[in-house]
């Protein structure tokens, strides 16, 4: 019933918010978003590899955070085909700075409209789905789950303000949080607000923030001779398998991460506090 509601809603706003969404844009000096995430443009088509990992950061903060996480992924997996999706014209331009030349796809995020949603979907078809940050987008996650998408959410952060809200209302969105797979807590603090929401231990790791690690790999590109990061900043280890996630791992611990060969995309690195 939520999600019908729900539906309902982002249908109507599409169809009648889309002019306010055209002059947004248009009062920014951009536009070319406007098509691709109203729906009315498809993507581009998916590289070829296997698996297909579709990674999406709204914008520049978060696509420089996704450059160690997509290094790391190629490492693990080298044939597979990745997709980098943004929400903002600028992180467009960053994500086609890094991950063009390394074969990826870029593409925009559709605004959360059944129809755009639907459409993206169905081009990329997607094997793993993985959000950065708070990335909660209800259409977009069931429509994915039903499609059998592995759905991860990364970097995930609840700053004081967002933990009162999703406590608030809980009962409206526990079940869309819910959908994800794997939820890879940013620090310990987030970690241990995730946990009193209510979602399950089997679901929970604490990886640490990519943000940290991509500012650490800028530093150590910089500066290779560096010294090594202090002992209390523990490297955190990633796997990640596809199409495995499932109840039986055991759940971590707040301090530490999943064993070896279970299924949770994680960027390798320090964990860090940072909130909203």
């Amino acid at each position: 019933m939520k999600l019908f509601i729900y539906k309902a809603f982002t249908s109507l706003a599409g169809f009648l918010g889309w002019p306010l969404y055209y002059y947004h844009l248009k009062s920014r000096g951009q536009g070319e978003s406007f098509l691709p995430r109203l729906g009315l443009k498809a993507p581009p088509a998916p590289p070829p590899g296997s698996p297909r990992v579709w990674i999406h950061g709204v914008s520049v903060g978060e696509i420089l955070a996704a450059v160690p996480l997509v290094a790391e992924l190629q490492k693990i997996l080298p044939r597979s085909a990745l997709i980098v999706s943004t929400g903002t014209e600028t992180g467009q331009a960053v994500a086609r700075q890094h991950f063009l030349p390394l074969g990826a796809r870029v593409c925009y995020f559709p605004l959360d409209l059944p129809w755009a949603v639907d459409q993206a979907l169905n081009t990329l078809k997607p094997r793993v789905f993985v959000a950065l940050e708070s990335e909660v987008w209800p259409n977009f996650l069931t429509a994915a789950r039903r499609r059998g998408v592995s759905l991860a959410l990364m970097n995930a952060r609840l700053s004081d303000d967002s933990f009162r809200r999703y406590a608030r209302y809980q009962k409206y969105l526990f079940d869309f949080i819910n959908i994800f797979e794997i939820i890879a807590a940013g620090s310990r603090e987030d970690y241990r607000r995730l946990s009193t929401l209510g979602l399950p231990a089997s679901k929970l790791f604490l990886t640490g923030n990519l943000k940290v690690d991509a500012l650490w790999a800028r530093r150590q590109q910089m500066a290779p001779s560096s010294p090594p990061p202090l002992p209390d900043r523990p490297r955190r280890d990633v796997r990640l398998k596809p199409a495995t996630c499932g109840p039986d791992r055991a759940p971590p611990s707040p301090g530490g991460t999943g064993a070896p060969g279970r299924v949770h995309p994680s960027g390798g690195g320090r964990s860090g506090a940072r909130g909203l």
